[in-house]
């Protein structure tokens, strides 16, 4: 019974939230303005990548608060274990040209920065350039469609003016 009790409040969340956020967006835009500069084309936002994305994010936060701070990062889950249960979850058609990014980041800054937000966006796009099998999707030629999720939380780091950041964020990029 608590298995889908978890199933559920995961699934509220996920429902409840089916719009992007301007940190979703500016990791979008940093993610067209790197393919760009290589000469790629640009993909374009999918509400079905999104959500499978959000339910990815969603999914890791929750596990994240929990062990702070610890950070679990990856693509399995305990029930839509890989990005296409996911993406299949919300769309009901199994697509096999998907493939998806996850970064995890803790990072320190300035409450009173007012580009926070921009400076996070780049942060996720460059944790995926560093790592080569994230960097080798975020580039392909093969992706159009793009749903990217991001969530945050804070806590105090005992300095003023300063908080700690754990970003957490995933990107389903597919192929139609």
């Amino acid at each position: 019974m608590a298995h889908i009790n978890k199933i559920l409040a995961l699934l509220l969340i996920s429902l409840s939230a089916f719009s992007q956020t301007k940190l979703d967006k500016l990791v979008a835009n940093e993610i067209n303005q790197y393919r760009s500069e290589l000469s790629v084309p640009k993909v374009k936002f999918d509400r079905i990548c999104f959500q499978a994305a959000n339910h990815h994010t969603t999914y890791l936060t929750c596990k994240n608060k929990k062990i702070w701070p610890n950070l679990i990062c990856g693509h399995n889950e305990d029930t839509l274990k890989n990005p296409q249960n996911r993406y299949a979850f919300y769309t009901k058609e199994k697509y096999q040209n998907l493939a998806e990014v996850v970064v995890c980041i803790n990072q320190n800054f300035n409450q009173d920065d007012t580009l926070i937000l921009k400076k996070v966006a780049k942060l996720v796009v460059d944790g995926w350039k560093n790592s080569p099998p994230h960097n080798k999707i975020i580039i392909s030629k093969d992706f159009e469609l793009l749903g990217v999720s991001c969530q945050t939380f804070t806590h105090s780091v005992g300095v003023k003016s300063f908080i700690h950041y754990t970003i957490i964020s995933t990107g389903v990029f597919l192929k139609k």
